[in-house]
């Protein structure tokens, strides 16, 4: 009988040492899942301010582009001032 309880004690510190380090193994994934989860979020963020500020550049170079082509029809029909006034309105 003494065998017997000194191979259950023996066997319960066994399972409690695993239940331990599993749950620690456990802990440690979550916490990795975690951050891994957060650089996720903070990637995508960052890839949605890329892609708003590319449109945002786009959207300045049309205009950019649009008042250019319109000092270009200016300045064909209009003296050397108007060319310069274009130029400090950039």
């Amino acid at each position: 009988m003494r065998i017997l309880n000194e191979n259950l004690r023996s066997q319960k510190k066994r399972i409690t040492r695993f239940a331990k380090k599993a749950t620690e193994c456990f802990e440690n994934g979550q916490g990795t899942l975690i951050n891994i989860l957060a650089g996720i979020k903070d990637k995508h963020a960052l890839a949605e301010d890329i892609v708003r500020q590319q449109a945002e550049v786009e959207g300045c170079l049309d205009s950019l582009q649009s008042t250019a082509s319109q000092h270009a029809r200016q300045c064909n029909r209009a003296p050397l001032s108007s060319l310069r006034s274009f130029w400090r309105e950039l």
